[in-house]
């Protein structure tokens, strides 16, 4: 079993209930770099706590929506020219989310010690039919903008009936599709059902 290299989460290691998490998730067997995810982002977290003198177990939702603000604003890892696509500025939605999965499940373990009686981090709850319900709405949703495309290129190049173009294009365009169809998708009882065509275009 491959040891906890402590030394990169050091504030995770100073204190007990999150070094005694990230040992649980390692004799879980979870891979070296699932547990190096959880190490890294759980020991950023708590670097935001100790900044901003606040703590896990009475952490609030209004100051975890602090910490969101923090992930949104700070600077890319990878440099500065490494941006969120369409926001100019900060990580991209997804890095958010993984941040704030590993979150919520270190407070899941702070209940379970009943150390705090809920979860500020929350979780979105699909319902048949409705949706995600709004009382059980997760913090910061997985919605994201869709990749701008150069329609107008599309239109040019058509015009001057470049086959190159249009055949580039024509494969953009039609991957663009594709990726509006998937993006209307819906998990239920495991299997993916697509909306309609009326549905697509009416939403």
């Amino acid at each position: 079993m491959q040891e906890i290299r402590w030394e990169s989460y050091p504030l995770v290691a100073q204190q007990e209930l999150a070094q005694t998490w990230l040992t649980m998730q390692r004799n879980l067997q979870l891979a070296p770099a699932t547990i190096d995810v959880y190490g890294r982002n759980l020991n950023d977290y708590l670097a935001f706590c100790s900044r901003h003198s606040l703590s896990p177990s009475t952490l609030t939702r209004e100051s975890l929506a602090l910490y969101i603000q923090d992930l949104a604003t700070r600077a890319n890892p990878r440099g500065a020219n490494v941006l969120s696509i369409g926001s100019g500025h900060g990580l991209s939605r997804a890095t958010m989310l993984q941040h704030l999965t590993v979150i919520r499940l270190y407070h899941d373990f702070l209940i379970e010690k009943q150390i705090r009686p809920d979860n500020p981090v929350g979780r979105g709850k699909y319902v048949a039919g409705t949706g995600v319900s709004t009382s059980q709405r997760g913090l910061l949703s997985a919605q994201h903008k869709l990749p701008w495309m150069p329609f107008r290129c599309c239109e040019k190049r058509r015009k001057k009936r470049s086959p190159e173009g249009v055949s580039v294009y024509s494969t953009l365009y039609f991957s663009f599709c594709t990726y509006l169809t998937i993006s209307k998708s819906r998990w239920k009882d495991n299997k993916y059902f697509w909306l309609s065509t009326t549905s697509v275009g009416g939403s």
